[in-house]
């Protein structure tokens, strides 16, 4: 492990840090000497603003799962982090959230390899589709497509599939390098089959099912979707003040039981499906 921390209020998420990997985990960190699952995926596996994410209550049920949950990360942070990839390949099982096409490089912009939400800059390509905008105080990737889908919405589809592509090509990869069951997990306010076109229309950003089945065969999801803001489950958050707008973006405990209940039945049904162990010799 490479760093803790201490949160001074609220909750006391213990990051910490795998190997020489330089993501922040949430802890404690687990030892993965033996058998192991891993949670892949964004703020909401991180657990901001919980004490007790759906990784920690899947433990309970089948051991050791190591919560690679990173705030703002998409699949380009893990894709080129050895070490979380090894922990990937190793690991038994791999719940890996859906998170949102918006913060992957691509033809038109590069991010940040660990902090995916910072735009870095545009490539040429992008100048030349949107000859009259200026990219020098675009800072975060947010604003940057915010900024090209108010400008032009027929130019912009051209952006969108460029990261509906890269989307589908970083999920695969992160599919094809887990040896153990994947488990996909879908946990937003919207369903999969709902607009995905704008940011407005929320997270997984620009995501469709088609997309999720293109790489993980139809049917695969795990499907959690939260009721609206004012129905949310806001009871048994901890954020302060400050953090309340955040906080109301993310999962509440409700959720992350949902889910939690919902991965063990698909992985008790698979272990249901594979049968009793066999057995050689008298």
């Amino acid at each position: 492990m490479a760093f803790h921390d201490t949160v001074e209020r609220g909750i006391d998420y213990d990051l910490c840090s795998y190997g020489t990997s330089r993501l922040p985990f949430r802890g404690p960190c687990r030892d993965p000497g033996g058998g192991y699952a891993v949670a892949l995926g964004g703020s909401e596996t991180f657990g901001r603003y919980v004490k007790h994410p759906f990784p920690d209550l899947i433990e309970v049920d089948i051991g050791i799962c190591l919560n690679l949950g990173c705030v703002i990360a998409g699949p380009t942070a893990f894709l080129s982090d050895p070490t979380v990839m090894d922990l990937v390949t190793g690991a038994q099982v791999v719940v890996l959230q859906i998170t949102g096409a918006h913060n992957l490089s691509n033809p038109f912009f590069r991010v940040h390899r660990r902090r995916n939400d910072r735009f870095l800059h545009a490539t040429d390509a992008l100048r030349d589709l949107y000859p009259e905008l200026d990219f020098t105080e675009v800072h975060f990737v947010r604003h940057l497509l915010g900024t090209l889908e108010s400008a032009d919405a027929t130019r912009f589809a051209v952006v969108r599939d460029a990261l509906r592509s890269a989307w589908t090509d970083s999920f695969a990869e992160l599919r094809a390098a887990a040896t153990g069951r994947v488990i996909p997990l879908w946990i937003a306010r919207r369903t999969p089959d709902a607009p995905a076109d704008r940011l407005s229309d929320g997270d997984p950003s620009y995501v469709t099912r088609a997309m999720a089945d293109r790489v993980f065969g139809a049917g695969h999801m795990v499907e959690i979707v939260r009721p609206p803001v004012e129905d949310d489950d806001q009871e048994g958050k901890v954020f302060s003040r400050a953090e309340r707008a955040a906080a109301l973006q993310m999962p509440g405990p409700v959720a992350h039981r949902l889910a939690a209940r919902a991965l063990m039945e698909r992985i008790a049904k698979a272990d249901t499906k594979k049968g009793p162990p066999t057995t050689t010799g008298p």
